[in-house]
């Protein structure tokens, strides 16, 4: 039975309990606001039609989703794929924007009002599936974009098929948008040091930050996470430990989790890094000092606070990054590029590419798939391997 309540004049909130999900054990519900355009509140014994409407359309769902099954609509089997995948220990930040395409999904008409999500899964067909991408480009969304709503209803698809609810994937038959890969070139040394001379008098941390950033190719939850217990500026070593999650935790901020290999690495560092960080943890100590106390061991390297307790929160960084890259001229340079850049001066350098991956914390697969091809230097050094084998013609 579904629980109904006007929240304030004109705007109704229907619950509907969708009982426990026998993935996780605990009791689900799905709550949908109504409008009903009125200024006053309801008086009348009788709910306004708009909200009878969705009660009974809610509770018919309902009905048709607590068991799962080939009746049950194709926002529950999304809801239900994604509970299972986060179950098995997928990404949070994986799992989080899994579920912003599914909800974008499931409220996308596909014509006279019949909304995606609502669509029972023994009733989908490919033409659906056809339609929905078509809805998908009069939006104006790319293939690669697109790609990745099919490529999350395929997925969801097969393993209602595995889990016997469905006989055959619909998805096998329809039409799928290839991604288009955009290829980007890394920032040459002189943009990076323009970038930091953009910012070093007004904001000496980001200056250090990205420094830092490009002489590891750390990620950005990386140094964001990085404390002074991780620096041995002594044996010229940092030790990457953590990261920062933008994904908010159980206050609703930023949170701190593993890496994303959830491995920790340790790194060699270089004089000029060495000097950096020095230069960096001597104006923390000095912005202790004037909160009369000490710097301690598990501060953060960059901070948002003065005594260096809190991290400097990664959408705080990308935002400050973007001024400083506005103030350069370099309006097409991303954070992630000094990344990027780290990799490809590493491989085209001649470093193995074992080490260079151990270093940024990739496989070898990976760095070679992502940033081999990015290396000029070491194309035309092919070539001229090939051509002085018949340089004699």
């Amino acid at each position: 039975m579904a629980r109904v309540r006007e929240r304030a004049p004109g705007v109704w909130e229907v619950t509907v309990s969708l009982g426990r999900d026998p993935a996780t054990g605990r009791y689900r519900q799905r709550s949908e606001t109504v409008r009903t355009g009125a200024t006053k509140r309801h008086t009348a014994p009788r709910l306004p039609r708009a909200v009878e409407a969705v009660v009974h359309r809610l509770e018919a769902e309902a009905d048709d989703t607590k068991g799962g099954g080939s009746h049950s609509s194709v926002r529950f089997l999304l809801d239900r794929y994604l509970t299972h995948q986060e179950a098995r220990g997928r990404a949070a930040k994986t799992v989080h924007e899994y579920r912003r395409i599914a909800d974008d999904l499931c409220k996308i008409d596909l014509g006279a009002g019949r909304l995606f999500g609502q669509i029972p899964l023994d009733r989908l067909t490919s033409i659906d599936l056809d339609d929905l991408q078509l809805r998908l480009a009069e939006r104006g969304l790319s293939d690669t974009t697109r790609h990745h709503y099919a490529a999350l209803t395929s997925q969801a698809l097969n393993q209602a098929v595995r889990w016997e609810w469905l006989d055959r994937n619909v998805a096998d038959n329809s039409e799928k948008p290839s991604p288009r890969g955009v290829e980007r070139e890394p920032p040459t040394p002189d943009q990076v040091l323009a970038l930091v001379r953009a910012c070093e008098k007004e904001h000496p941390d980001l200056a250090s930050l990205i420094m830092v950033s490009a002489l590891t190719g750390c990620r950005r939850g990386e140094i964001c996470a990085l404390r002074w217990c991780d620096v041995d500026l002594d044996r010229a070593q940092l030790t990457v430990a953590g990261a920062i999650s933008d994904l908010p935790d159980a206050k609703g901020g930023p949170r701190r989790k593993d890496t994303k290999t959830h491995r920790r690495r340790r790194l060699a560092l270089d004089e000029l890094t060495v000097a950096i960080l020095t230069r960096q943890r001597q104006r923390a100590v000095d912005r202790c000092r004037l909160a009369d106390v000490e710097l301690a061991s598990d501060a953060y390297v960059w901070s948002q606070d003065i005594d260096h307790s809190t991290f400097w929160r990664p959408g705080r960084v990308t935002n400050s990054f973007r001024a400083a890259r506005t103030d350069a001229g370099l309006g097409d340079v991303r954070l992630q590029d000094l990344r990027h850049w780290a990799a490809t001066h590493l491989l085209g350098s001649g470093v193995d590419v074992k080490t260079a991956a151990a270093r940024l914390g990739h496989s070898p697969e990976v760095l070679l798939n992502r940033y081999a091809a990015r290396i000029p230097a070491r194309d035309q050094a092919a070539a001229d391997v090939l051509g002085a084998l018949l340089a004699g013609w």
